[in-house]
């Protein structure tokens, strides 16, 4: 496999939660695996300990891991730049979030605003099915998401992106939309 793809997918366990998140996942993966070594001697002490190593799962996941299944998708800033994409943009027009990283925000807007996203990373779980989308989808991923919002001189309407949605003031830049949260900048010259 590719190293790079690798440093992309790998988390980083700098960040405290994900280290709670993995020492609890060890924990629980322990707990059930001493509570099944039961199962033999005293199968109904084994069964109590898994349905007891299951419940507590249940309750540690979003306690303490602080895991949310479902991240609120109500943003009225999002829903305000979805309705201006929607009424002031070709169907066709193709957005870029550069700063977006892991988050939702981009296939939340591709859903509402019915308008085509260049790259994000929940259309990347794709790539389990089709071989030449993950190609494609790995290409753009590594080029168009640096992280670091919008560059001018970047060439994004040579790669058929419209316009790239960033939370920055870009100077020199006049945004074709703004509100409290997202600045929409045209590529066309």
């Amino acid at each position: 496999m590719n190293p790079s793809i690798i440093a992309t997918l790998w988390p980083g366990f700098e960040d405290p939660l994900l280290v709670r998140r993995t020492l609890l996942a060890g924990l629980l993966a322990a707990g059930a695996v001493l509570a099944l070594g039961w199962e033999k001697r005293r199968p109904a002490a084994s069964a109590a300990g898994v349905l007891a190593v299951l419940a507590a799962a249940f309750w540690l996941i979003p306690v303490y891991g602080k895991v949310v299944n479902y991240p609120d998708a109500d943003r009225p800033e999002l829903d305000e730049l979805a309705r201006w994409a929607r009424q002031n943009t070709d169907p066709a027009a193709v957005f870029h979030f550069p700063e977006a990283g892991r988050r939702n925000e981009p296939g939340i807007f591709r859903a509402r605003a019915l308008r085509t996203v260049y790259v994000d990373w929940k259309s990347g779980g794709q790539v389990n099915y089709l071989r030449a989308f993950s190609k494609e989808w790995w290409s753009r991923w590594r080029t168009a998401m640096d992280g670091k919002g919008y560059d001018p001189k970047r060439g994004y309407a040579g790669w058929g992106i419209d316009y790239v949605v960033t939370g920055q003031a870009v100077p020199g830049c006049t945004p074709v939309f703004e509100n409290s949260r997202y600045r929409v900048y045209s590529t066309a010259r």
